[in-house]
């Protein structure tokens, strides 16, 4: 005969182990590798609409419960049975074989934690069947027990929505708001520990200040000096105006850039992908996110922009020092600080650029109201004139070289990936563009105010103030600054040619320095070839910055989340103050006919008409562009 064994009799036991197990899961915060286990089991809608609905219902318990078993690839059940009598007994509840789930690791054990939880959800189920189940009323109809055990079954219903609710309201939090790690590159030290050393406090740096200097740095290099030759011609009013208009604009890609960052590397980590020792890279996004033909349009584009970027602050270098040391030509120092730019391959990644990012944020600002204050004091020159705007191709051209101020963010992804906290990224580049306008808005219509038409043949504005120890202290601080920004647009490039050639991994400094010097020789050698300071930034605007920073983020981004179910577990939404998706697409468009039109139609037919007459003036390889005759 059968002998017969009530479900219940090891259930209780197990029950309030299971729920234990949990507890103690919950409170010695392990939830680093449960919060992926969990959202891959589950996935992010489940998980927000037990949060949206507040109380969860029992049956929301086992429908969330089977969905957790049916999801969970390593469950092992056996199904025992008591044959004490031979004659096949009957099956008991579904076990978890312990042996199968060692715990040697973090992520093992959580995989563990999360299928004892699971368990929980068996054992309820068959403990009884659900009748009906609301906020004001549970009615438990039991299967197996008797009736006198009706309120403890409710009880034990109560008790484990409050558990699931726990974990549920955990997850939400780590997985929705906190998705990314927020360590990487292998850091896994304390953030007080990192910040309590004098090495750590100058060299690691990640934090959202960190950020917002190398945004704010990287933005407003040279263009300092090119912007009075930009109001020169196409006036002041719409100098101003379009340097508010683009830089709105550039922080709005730079969001768009942040976000499809954030969502591909959230997308990765649910992979269970390790970021350690690599550098995530625009291009890599555009892959992950959108397929193989937006990495070749985006590293394409990005690669080639970096690299006039970084043949930009070569040529600004010699422009520069130029005004303090005339014995010397143009291409002479040139050649000098091609060699001095080089060493930027011993800084590792932009974790490095701490105490760099700061300098030179202070140096900018410096020189900033070292024009200000004396264009005002020198006054306006005699016979001053403001003709501008009098060309559409002078008007485009100095357009497109405000585009390029503010177009600055083509190594937002390897700045994010430098911080501890990614997420915080957001809106970093719009507070630099805002304190960037104090900047970048005075020094120009000052200059231009005191020097007007005069501007259209000199670049470079340090030309036209007299020598001073003042003036000579701007322009060794913006060498300095330059050598930075040079570091900021090169950096990158440095890292695509380490994947290249596989030494991307590499923790040797030394090492990772010398398969690095190949980058350089070629942005010396366009350094040497173009020397135009002024309008080479026009041309990289209009033909490079138009597609690698505006354009191409814009349509990404709209691609990345056309259907409907990718807006739905979007990682992040668009802000409500712009109208939410809808919004943000509308945005997106006018962004993108806004800057191909006018930056790259017209801008590009402008900047490439005065980039040719330069050459037919000055020719290529010119030993000394705009220097003055020598008496």
């Amino acid at each position: 005969m059968r002998r017969e064994r009530k479900v219940d009799d090891d259930g209780d036991g197990e029950f309030q182990n299971a729920v234990g197990f949990v507890g103690m899961v919950l409170s010695q915060k392990i939830h680093g590798a449960f919060k992926g286990a969990v959202e891959r089991m589950t996935g992010p809608r489940t998980v927000s609409a037990f949060k949206e609905k507040g109380v969860l219902s029992v049956s929301e318990f086992v429908l969330a419960g089977d969905n957790l078993v049916s999801k969970c690839p390593t469950w092992s059940c056996h199904r025992e049975r008591e044959d004490s009598e031979g004659d096949g007994g009957e099956e008991r509840i579904p076990r978890l074989d312990g042996d199968s789930f060692p715990q040697r690791s973090p992520s093992s054990s959580s995989i563990f934690s999360l299928q004892l939880f699971s368990r929980i959800f068996l054992w309820f189920k068959n403990q009884m069947t659900i009748v009906s189940c609301g906020p004001e009323h549970r009615i438990v109809k039991e299967r197996s027990i008797g009736s006198g055990r009706i309120t403890e079954a409710c009880n034990l219903v109560v008790l484990s929505s409050v558990v699931l609710k726990l974990v549920a309201e955990e997850v939400e939090k780590k997985i929705l708001k906190m998705s990314i790690k927020e360590t990487e590159e292998g850091i896994m030290e304390d953030e007080t520990e990192q910040r309590g050393s004098m090495k750590s406090f100058l060299w690691h740096g990640g934090s959202v200040y960190d950020a917002w200097f190398s945004c704010a740095s990287n933005q407003v290099a040279q263009v300092l000096l090119t912007l009075p030759y930009s109001f020169s011609q196409m006036g002041m009013a719409s100098g101003v105006i379009l340097q508010i208009f683009y830089g709105f604009m550039g922080s709005w890609t730079a969001y768009l850039i942040s976000v499809l960052y954030v969502e591909y590397r959230s997308r990765k980590e649910k992979q269970n992908v390790n970021f350690n020792n690599h550098v995530i890279q625009w291009f890599e996004v555009l892959d992950g996110l959108l397929g193989p033909y937006w990495k070749a349009i985006g590293l394409t584009f990005n690669c080639t922009f970096l690299l006039f970027g970084s043949v930009i602050q070569l040529i600004a270098c010699a422009s520069n020092i130029y005004y303090i040391n005339d014995k010397l030509d143009k291409r002479t120092w040139t050649y000098i600080f091609g060699a001095c730019c080089a060493t930027t391959v011993f800084i590792p990644s932009f974790h490095n650029y701490r105490i760099w990012s700061f300098l030179g944020l202070g140096m900018t600002t410096y020189t900033a109201w070292y024009l200000t204050i004396a264009a005002l004091v020198h006054g306006q020159v005699e016979g001053v004139t403001h003709s501008a705007p009098t060309k559409p191709v002078l008007y485009f051209t100095g357009a497109t070289n405000i585009l390029y101020t503010f177009g600055g963010h083509a190594v937002t992804v390897e700045i994010m990936h430098a911080m501890w906290r990614p997420r915080k990224f957001k809106y970093i580049y719009l507070m630099a563009t805002l304190y960037v306008f104090s900047l970048t808005i005075p020094s120009a219509a000052s200059v231009y105010w005191a020097f007007g038409d005069e501007l259209l043949t000199h670049a470079n504005a340090f030309s036209l103030f007299p020598n001073s120890p003042w003036r000579d202290a701007a322009v060794i601080l913006m060498l300095i600054h330059q050598f930075i920004t040079f570091g900021f647009a090169c950096t990158p490039l440095y890292f695509v040619w380490e994947k290249v050639i596989g030494m991307h991994d590499t923790n040797s400094i030394l090492l990772r320095a010398i398969t690095r010097l190949p980058v350089v020789i070629p942005i010396w050698f366009l350094a040497i070839i173009f020397p135009f300071f002024g309008p080479i930034n026009s041309a990289v605007g209009a033909l490079l910055v138009t597609f690698t920073v505006y354009i191409i983020p814009s349509l990404a981004h709209i691609f990345t989340y056309r259907s409907a179910s990718s807006r739905e577990n979007a990682t992040e939404k668009p802000p409500a103050v712009i109208g939410g998706w809808r919004g943000a697409f509308v945005v997106n468009v006018v962004v993108v006919v806004w800057v191909f039109v006018v930056g790259f139609g017209l801008g590009g037919w402008a900047s490439m008409t005065n980039f040719i007459k330069q050459v037919d003036t000055f020719g290529l390889f010119a030993k000394c562009y705009q220097c003055p005759p020598r008496h």
